[in-house]
């Protein structure tokens, strides 16, 4: 009823029209405003500090970020039932509200729940790669605008992709949940 008593409608990614249309939303009152970040005022810094870096005794540090949102909810479900138990030598940290959803993870993971903004930076400089392994959900993944705005290597599914103007191999490694492992 919203949907079409509306007269504008903003979406954060064009593939929601058709979802909207359905819902009686009028495609020429709909316009498409996408997902920002704020970027630091320093320049962003790659290389974190040597002792945080010395924490993690060498393992590769993985990040996810999502908040308490069933699609986020799914694929910390993902990271923690296929992702970590296969890649024991790594760290995993996922950092969000979704982070209640769950009571106990496997060793290698972490799970911080909510950081303030600073806290959460520091945990991303020090990531060597970010993964966003979407099935579900709509709009597009904020999550991914910040990765990209740290320059950090990102490995996504292209459901979770959409929303930007990525490819394959350039921007992200962008494939199905099935080849997480071996990309």
């Amino acid at each position: 009823m919203a949907v079409r008593l509306s007269r504008e409608i903003i979406l954060v990614a064009d593939q929601d029209r058709d979802g909207m249309t359905l819902l009686g939303g009028d495609r020429g009152h709909m316009h498409v405003i996408p997902h920002g970040v704020d970027i630091p005022d320093a320049p962003w810094e790659k290389d974190p500090p040597d002792e945080a870096r010395d924490r993690l005794n060498g393992q590769p540090l993985i990040v996810f970020i999502g908040s308490a949102h069933a699609p986020n909810v799914e694929a910390v479900s993902y990271i923690l039932g296929v992702l970590a138990p296969r890649f024991p030598e790594c760290q995993f940290a996922i950092v969000g509200s979704v982070c209640m959803y769950f009571d106990s993870a496997p060793a290698n993971v972490l799970l911080f729940g909510f950081l303030e903004e600073a806290s959460k930076d520091r945990l991303v400089a020090c990531a060597d790669v970010a993964v966003n392994p979407m099935r579900s959900g709509s709009g597009s993944n904020l999550k991914l605008a910040e990765y990209f705005a740290k320059s950090l290597p990102t490995l996504t599914t292209a459901f979770g992709a959409r929303g930007y103007a990525i490819v394959d191999g350039q921007e992200a490694v962008i494939c199905p949940l099935d080849d997480f492992p071996e990309r």
